[in-house]
């Protein structure tokens, strides 16, 4: 069920880049992502926003902890916007990232004005693939790699088929003075995917009743009628749209879509409601 949010969560100074003007939009990747797989969005906003690009801890060039909950990624992100913000920012979450925003919003809604959750409810998931993926990570010989991706890749390929998910996890590996390392922490996001699973459990009176946007992809059962519920419990002023033809990377597979979709949401009144799934 994950855990129980904790206020107190310390914080550490996450890595960010930042670029345009105006008011304030966060963006958060997802699990084994980083910033950089945001910055084809990023360019579009930029145009009327000041958008904050950050790697969550234990993720591209933030430092590693180890421990890893949503209340300390809250708190991150707090920390970060009170040193940099001057207002509230829109914030959009990716997977995990939407996990991480949808706390935010919870523990701290004064920084957050609007909310973007992209693929991902406020529930826990069965592990699935993820100890797999991390476990083909961590099996991997990394002295063996003679400086040389195309070995890595073909090292993961039995156990990982899929060449773009190969692709995407090999972002992670950075060369070092002739040598490859991970840049994200396995060992935290081994020991704490229990808890990145799941998600906490608030009180019963707490909401974040400002607008807020869940949208979902077509192809992908991440976020679904059945989580909606649960997701209306806690985001009463949301609204929901199904982006088409995509599966869960919403934005990389429909990005125009997806930012028709996200610039109507950020230029509508603050009404909310639930909307029926456009396609």
């Amino acid at each position: 069920m994950g855990e129980a949010p904790t206020p107190e969560a310390s914080a550490v100074e996450l890595a960010y880049s930042n670029r345009g003007s105006g008011p304030p939009l966060v963006i958060l990747h997802g699990l084994y992502g980083s910033s950089t797989n945001w910055r084809t969005i990023a360019n579009h906003f930029e145009n009327s926003h000041e958008v904050y690009l950050p790697d969550l801890r234990n993720h591209g060039r933030s430092p590693w902890t180890p421990s890893m909950s949503f209340s300390e990624m809250a708190s991150d992100l707090v920390q970060l916007l009170e040193q940099n913000a001057s207002e509230a920012p829109i914030v959009i979450g990716h997977s995990l990232g939407g996990k991480v925003a949808m706390a935010l919003a919870l523990n701290s809604p004064q920084w957050v004005e609007r909310l973007i959750v992209v693929d991902i409810a406020p529930t826990t998931y069965p592990p699935k693939t993820h100890p797999h993926l991390i476990k083909a990570m961590m099996d991997l010989d990394l002295e063996q790699l003679e400086g040389r991706r195309a070995q890595a890749d073909q090292a993961l390929k039995p156990s990982i088929s899929d060449p773009a998910l190969r692709q995407f996890l090999l972002q992670n590996l950075v060369l070092k003075q002739g040598r490859f390392d991970w840049r994200i922490n396995l060992q935290t996001i081994n020991r704490e995917i229990g808890i990145l699973h799941g998600f906490p459990v608030f009180p019963d009176l707490i909401q974040f009743t400002k607008p807020s946007l869940f949208i979902s992809g077509e192809r992908s059962n991440h976020l679904t009628p059945r989580h909606y519920p649960s997701l209306m419990a806690l985001f009463p002023e949301a609204t929901l749209k199904q982006i088409a033809r995509s599966g869960h990377w919403v934005h990389a597979e429909q990005p125009e879509e997806f930012i028709r979709v996200v610039d109507n949401f950020i230029s509508a009144p603050e009404d909310g409601g639930c909307d029926q799934p456009s396609t």
